[in-house]
């Protein structure tokens, strides 16, 4: 279950005044190619590996390159003063898509660190350097009311007097939940790594004190559709012994989050920002979470990284690394279509494509999909094997042009736990 809204770079974009146009193009090496590919790509693994053997080389390129790395592995303040040196620069000026780009990176960064009112200035700098009508526009337009209407808000902060336990429901769509307090009340919430910005319905917002402004944003979902959706804030959370203060929430009308063909309602999602915000996460197979848990503590290669507020995950498949979202709300694991067009002919040797219908905030759909039987990945070393999974022929998300899937529970139910640590940027299965 996936709460979107805009481009995939989701929630970024850059403050920055830039000097008057070079006179002409910047020469691009060979290797400088490579790692516009590799970016192109959204492949944050392999532009972290590329540029490792660049060791400690300055360039404007490389500061680029190194932000996008930083911003992905959740390092935040250390991208910002690169991007802000790659703005000033004269690639930057040369080339507009670039400095769009950088934009979008520097604002998710200033996302990450809870500075809205700076985010909000780089959308509305991004807004005024794109085109009259472009789609650039309005996705900066949309995504700057959002931050602007932030600005005097605080950070969130968490405070825990240790490593949290919950227990876990499972609601009547499978999803895995969670007892949230607020304002007097409490209500489960689905706990959901894939949705960008924690999710609450109008009428659950209202009954727990949230603090809904005036200030809508459209949001996409996994369905393609589009949703208006009002901003809100929870000034206190309480999950378990823990308490979550300012945590920013997407306002649906409650008809948003229904889903009638299953007699089934959603009151709230507890979304990435807050989740990160505990450091790490460990699921149980038998049901319950951990927050804040050190038992994953322990070396290993980065196999995780960010896209916008999104998790991705690096899988090995035929010898050869992935990647792919990683979403606790979904039950199941389902491929896109860069997977079809880099294994057409293992997907297309059985029977040809059917209707499966999927579901997201607005409502549910039917897209055409090949079933792969079966689907062998390695994740952290170990080997997950999925019955059937669909490969669906269309784009599913905004991103789903550039991940080759997403992993569900099915992936996380084959093992005793799971935890993601959003500190160490690594997911270990146990």
């Amino acid at each position: 279950m996936r709460s979107r809204w805009g481009s995939a770079a989701a929630l970024a974009v850059a403050l920055s005044a830039c000097g008057p146009p070079a006179a002409g193009p910047v020469p691009v090496t060979a290797d400088e190619a490579r790692l516009a590919e590799l970016y192109r790509r959204q492949d944050c693994f392999g532009l972290r590996d590329a540029l490792a053997a660049h060791g400690t080389r300055r360039g404007a390129e490389l500061d680029f390159y190194r932000a996008a790395v930083d911003v992905a592995f959740s390092r935040p303040e250390a991208a910002i003063p690169e991007l802000r040196r790659f703005l000033d620069s004269r690639e930057a000026a040369a080339d507009g898509r670039r400095r769009q780009t950088a934009h979008e990176l520097l604002g998710d960064a200033y996302v990450r660190v809870g500075r809205y009112a700076e985010a909000a200035q780089v959308y509305t700098a991004m807004f005024a350097d794109a085109a009259t009508d472009s789609a650039g526009r309005d996705n900066a337009g949309n995504v700057r009311g959002l931050w602007g209407a932030l600005a005097g808000t605080p950070a969130q902060t968490v405070e825990a007097p240790g490593p949290v336990r919950l227990a876990t429901t499972r609601d009547r769509a499978g999803l895995v939940n969670v007892s949230v307090a607020s304002g007097g009340q409490t209500a489960d919430f689905v706990w959901d790594t894939g949705a960008n910005l924690s999710t609450a319905s109008e009428s659950t917002a209202r009954q727990m004190g949230f603090r809904v402004l005036d200030a809508t944003v459209n949001v996409g979902s996994s369905t393609g559709t589009q949703t208006r959706a009002r901003v809100g804030i929870a000034p206190e959370l309480r999950i378990g012994g823990a308490t979550v203060r300012n945590a920013v929430f997407l306002v649906f009308p409650d008809s948003a989050l229904a889903f009638p063909q299953i007699n089934y309602q959603i009151h709230g999602i507890i979304g990435f920002p807050v989740i990160a915000a505990f450091g790490s996460t460990t699921v149980m197979r038998g049901g319950g979470l951990v927050l804040g848990d050190t038992a994953g503590a322990s070396g290993g290669e980065q196999n995780l990284c960010m896209r916008g507020l999104m998790p991705v995950i690096a899988a090995e498949h035929a010898g050869e690394r992935l990647h792919f979202g990683f979403d606790t709300g979904a039950q199941a694991t389902s491929l896109y279509p860069p997977f079809h067009a880099a294994r057409r002919a293992l997907v297309e040797a059985g029977r040809g494509p059917t209707a499966v219908r999927t579901g997201g905030a607005g409502g549910m759909r039917d897209v055409q999909a090949y079933a792969l039987s079966p689907l062998v990945l390695t994740i952290d070393g170990r080997e997950v094997t999925l019955p059937t999974v669909n490969v669906f022929t269309e784009k599913m998300a905004d991103d789903a042009d550039r991940l080759y899937g997403n992993i569900g529970q099915d992936v996380i139910n084959q093992f005793e736990s799971m935890t993601l640590d959003f500190r160490r940027m690594r997911i270990r299965f146990r």
